[in-house]
């Protein structure tokens, strides 16, 4: 990670004028990448599993892994990820989540306009990034991500675990896999904290391979037990 000096006082208005450029980047155009003939049975991506801020804040941590992995720079310093991208989607500086929005639409929201306006921010040239929408991913597709060294983002509403457990879709990043498309594995990094016993991933026969929230699970499992019905792949810089 490119180390920056943490900047202070920063203008709500300079937050206006890059929410304001959300809308001008496109997504990719139809996949077209030269797949080679052998698959390896295991690949991974350097991401490492980061906890949501706060509860609800999956879009945040899965922001802050995915921008991480491609360098872009967090507004306030390395020890304020998540409320950096919290404040762009606001526009406002204080830390709080977008009212009205989804963990997707918050997700697809920072791939659309974050990196060129962070660049920008730091008087670099901006960077767009790249991106397609999908809703499930075919086995082939999604160890195609992972080889190409593309995370993708999976929208997913696993069942809740307890009482206090408020339910709805989040969204999780898969950084590898294990296997081939006929005994498929996805490497999940999943922000929510579960306690022991609580533990969706578990109960669906995954195993946790970090504290901090990843895990390898079976690529039905994960589309059944997980529900995945949603996608933002190929993100990637332009």
């Amino acid at each position: 990670m490119i180390s920056r000096v943490v900047r202070t006082g920063f203008a709500a208005a300079a937050l206006i004028a890059g929410a304001a450029c959300l809308s001008a980047f496109s997504p990719a155009p139809a996949r077209a990448d030269n797949v080679p003939d052998v698959l390896p049975s295991h690949a991974e991506l350097d991401i490492p599993a980061i906890a949501e801020k706060e509860s609800g804040w999956s879009w945040a941590a899965v922001g802050q892994m995915v921008m991480d992995f491609y360098n872009i720079p967090p507004l306030y310093g390395a020890e304020n990820w998540q409320c950096s991208l919290a404040d762009y989607l606001t526009g406002v500086q204080a830390c709080e989540a977008p009212k009205g929005m989804s963990a997707e639409q918050a997700s697809l929201k920072l791939i659309q306009g974050y990196p060129a306006f962070a660049h920008k921010f730091f008087g670099e040239d901006p960077v767009v990034m790249r991106y397609q929408q999908h809703k499930v991913l075919s086995p082939i597709d999604a160890i195609h991500e992972i080889r190409f060294e593309r995370p993708f983002i999976a929208v997913v509403q696993p069942p809740k675990m307890t009482d206090t457990d408020k339910g709805g879709n989040a969204v999780v990043l898969v950084v590898g896999y294990q296997g081939g498309p006929d005994d498929l594995k996805l490497i999940v990094n999943d922000p929510r904290t579960y306690s022991v016993g609580a533990d969706p991933y578990v109960d669906a026969g995954a195993e946790k391979i970090d504290v901090n929230g990843q895990y390898t699970i079976g690529y039905n499992d994960f589309v059944q037990q997980m529900k995945w019905t949603g996608t933002i792949d190929w993100i990637k810089p332009q």
